[in-house]
């Protein structure tokens, strides 16, 4: 849990130097239900455009991971 919360820091450190002076709304937590996924996959996809260009797609998926919680996630 400890690695988990380093990695999310140190995403976070990078992502405050992406994206210009943009602003865009950070996706809501996601926790697995079924209506929300249309509205929290739109919103990762926003944000990820603005504020992670460039980025790796290893990056991008490690960002969108830290908004969901619960469930099983498959890589």
């Amino acid at each position: 849990m400890h690695y988990l919360a380093q990695q999310a820091t140190a995403i976070q450190r990078l992502l405050q130097n992406r994206g210009g002076g943009i602003e865009t709304a950070k996706p809501l937590t996601f926790e697995g239900k079924r209506e929300k996924v249309t509205g929290f996959i739109n919103a990762s996809y926003l944000y990820a455009g603005i504020k992670l260009e460039g980025r790796t797609k290893r990056e991008k998926i490690s960002w969108v991971l830290l908004y969901m919680q619960g469930g099983v996630v498959e890589v």
